[in-house]
């Protein structure tokens, strides 16, 4: 009886485990408002996301969930592909933060969330603003300075792009995430673990 109660224990530990952080990659082109924005999926924290402004008029939106307010941070790296902007709403798809003009290093958004839940992360090339109808969440850049929504389409909900930023072709991106897990859990495959064990345990 011994035995059986901790090879069961084992096996709960086995299964209570936390799954290792992970990565997402772009799947196609993702889309630009909450309607369209390619959903990452998996288990365990959600640390970068990579992908590509293809054009001037590309925006990438991504939902994330924010698991822990206090340590989230999205911090977009910019070394080799300057001015891309980053942009952060909530579930209702109203403007939260955004950070222009990433230059020579990192843009981040982040500091200042403190409600856990869904959110909405897109990253556009500069000069590419988030509208509310025709009017924009954000007023025109400062640039490298993270902002709560301060324009006259404030605070949202974001409806469109301006599209008139400049980015190069094939522009690739990479933003590093902490205090963020992904918008949904990947459907796990059945194990046949407690079957093996009761065969050899019976």
């Amino acid at each position: 009886m011994m035995l059986r109660t901790s090879v069961f224990s084992v096996a709960l530990l086995l299964c209570a485990s936390s799954a290792p952080a992970a990565p997402w990659f772009e799947i196609g082109d993702a889309g630009n408002l909450p309607a369209s924005a390619q959903t990452t999926i998996g288990a365990g924290a959600l640390t970068v996301i990579q992908g590509t402004l293809a054009a001037n008029n590309d925006q990438d939106m991504y939902c994330i969930r924010v698991s822990d307010p206090q340590a989230f941070v999205a911090s977009l790296n910019c070394v080799a592909f300057d001015n891309n902007d980053l942009w952060l709403f909530d579930v209702a798809a109203n403007g939260v933060r955004g950070n222009d003009g990433c230059t020579g290093g990192q843009t981040n958004v982040g500091p200042g969330v403190t409600l856990a839940g869904t959110y909405y992360l897109a990253v556009s090339p500069s000069g590419d603003d988030a509208l509310n109808g025709a009017a924009p969440i954000w007023n025109p850049p400062s640039v490298g300075t993270q902002r709560s929504p301060d324009g006259a389409g404030a605070p949202g909900p974001v409806s469109g792009w301006s599209n008139a930023g400049v980015v190069s072709s094939f522009n690739n991106y990479t933003i590093q995430l902490a205090g963020c897990a992904f918008c949904d859990t990947a459907t796990p495959a059945t194990s046949d673990t407690w079957g093996r064990l009761k065969l050899i345990y019976r």
